[in-house]
Formats: C-alpha cells, structure tokens, sequence
C-alpha cells in the first residue's frame, strides 16, 4: 500500500526497479533459436514491422530481457541512456562475427 502523501519521486522509486545487467552477454550467449524466435513474434505483435528484425531495438529489447531474465517491460523503462546501453550490447552480439569480420570488434 503507497501513502496517500507519496510524492512522484518516491513513487518512482517503488515503481522502477534497477536491473542487473552485467550478465547481459553471458545470457545472450545462452539463448537458442527458439528464444530468437519468442523475441521477434513479441515484436512483431507489438507492432514492429521493420523487415530486418535483428536492427529493431523493439526486438533486442526483448532478447535482452529474455537473457537478463525479467520482463520486456522493464526493459524499456530503463532509462533512456541505459536502455540504449542494452540495445546497443545486444546489437553488437547479434553483429559480432561482421563486425570481426570487417576488423571493427576484437
């Protein structure tokens, strides 16, 4: 139960919760093709309608929160710099034998 007195700052707080995303790699290194799969129907329903899936950040944000183990949702209420953060780390996954292959990741 919230206090009626409950400022917008506190309750921001109650409502955001801080996600741990250092095991980002380690869990997108575990995910299968039915996981990419799950993550691009998701998007898909939610109205993505990019054709090259792997560059909608809809779509990473829901691998992302399939590796980091909580919901979709909160990933996308990370805050902006952040939530770029894990769409960025999940893009350069994806990416990462291209992007070796044109000397741009060690």
């Amino acid at each position: 139960i919230i206090p009626a007195k409950t400022t917008w700052e506190e309750l921001e707080k109650v409502v955001k919760k801080k996600i741990d995303i250092s095991g980002l790699k380690n869990g997108l290194e575990v995910l299968t093709g039915r996981d990419y799969a799950n993550a691009e129907k998701q998007a898909r329903i939610n109205g993505e309608a990019m054709p090259m899936i792997q560059y909608s950040s809809t779509f990473q944000a829901a691998l992302a929160a399939k590796a980091l183990n909580v919901s979709t949702a909160e990933v996308k209420d990370l805050p902006i710099a952040e939530y770029m953060s894990v769409t960025l780390q999940v893009s350069r996954f994806l990416f990462s034998d291209t992007l070796q292959g044109m000397g741009m990741e060690s």
